[in-house]
Formats: C-alpha cells, sequence, structure tokens
C-alpha cells in the first residue's frame, strides 16, 4: 500500500510540473522599427533595428499597418518566431537582411 501511495504520488507530481505553455512560447523584444520607403519609389520597406544594431526584415512584412510607417523610427514590442539564420535582399542595396517572421507588432 505504501508503495501504491507513493506512486501514486510521484505521478501526480511528474503531470503536474510539466507545463506546456512553455514550449509554446514565442520570443518578444523591444525593437526599433523604421520605414525606408516603398519598393517602387527604391526604398526598402521595413526594418527592424535590434539593440545590438542588427537589422532585419520580416517575411511577411506586408502584415505591418502602414502608421508605422515613420523614417525616424518607432519602438515597438514585436513577437515573431523563424530565426533561422536565411537571409534576403529586397531592396536595391547589397546588403543581405537576415529574416524572422513577424506574428505581432505594437507601439511601446
Amino acid at each position: 500500500m505504501k508503495n501504491l501511495m507513493l506512486f501514486l504520488g510521484l505521478s501526480l507530481f511528474a503531470l503536474t510540473s510539466c507545463d506546456k505553455k512553455d514550449a509554446d512560447v514565442t520570443p518578444t523584444t523591444d525593437v526599433t522599427l523604421r520605414w525606408d520607403g516603398d519598393y517602387a519609389l527604391d526604398g526598402c520597406g521595413f526594418i527592424f533595428v535590434f539593440k545590438e544594431g542588427t537589422e532585419r526584415k520580416a517575411t511577411n512584412e506586408e502584415t505591418i499597418p502602414d502608421n508605422f510607417k515613420s523614417n525616424t523610427g518607432t519602438l515597438v514590442e514585436i513577437e515573431y518566431d523563424g530565426l533561422d539564420g536565411s537571409k534576403i535582399r529586397r531592396c536595391f542595396s547589397p546588403i543581405e537582411f537576415e529574416t524572422l517572421n513577424l506574428l505581432s507588432v505594437k507601439k511601446k
């Protein structure tokens, strides 16, 4: 009987200690969102500037609302995934940008 109680207690502990919510967490961070102009006018669209200076482009940039278009930059909080080291060149620049898949963006 003691062994059964011990087994049930340990089983209950193991089942309740696993939190599946942590496995589904996507990173959020504060970045500066800069608008570098329309592609049709030789611009470079939206650029995310991280605190360490890294500049990245969203693979789904078209989902960013127009009210974020500001040449001076806007401090935003983003939720993203897909930092896999992929690079793209989307504007008339020799620079290749690392990509991210943007899930949400909101002003700080």
